[in-house]
């Protein structure tokens, strides 16, 4: 079926301070889901993020966690 821009398959946080691993089995176009999920991250947690993506034949995945190291 058809889900906009991805459907999320699994999230696991990967820190202490709200990053997360996203695994999308499929995405309409990386750089502009990464990009709307990076912005709604930082809008929620207050703070500037880096995010990574990957993919391979499972599907694609994203990360995303805060841009500066916190004590």
């Amino acid at each position: 079926g058809k889900f906009g821009l991805g459907g999320i398959d699994s999230a696991v946080a990967i820190d202490e301070h709200g990053g997360v691993k996203l695994h999308l089995p499929s995405l309409f176009h990386p750089a502009i889901v990464a990009g709307i999920l990076t912005a709604a991250w930082e809008r929620a947690e207050a703070r500037h993020a880096k995010c990574e993506w990957s993919c391979s034949q499972n599907g694609h995945i994203i990360q995303i966690s805060s841009l500066h190291e916190l004590a």
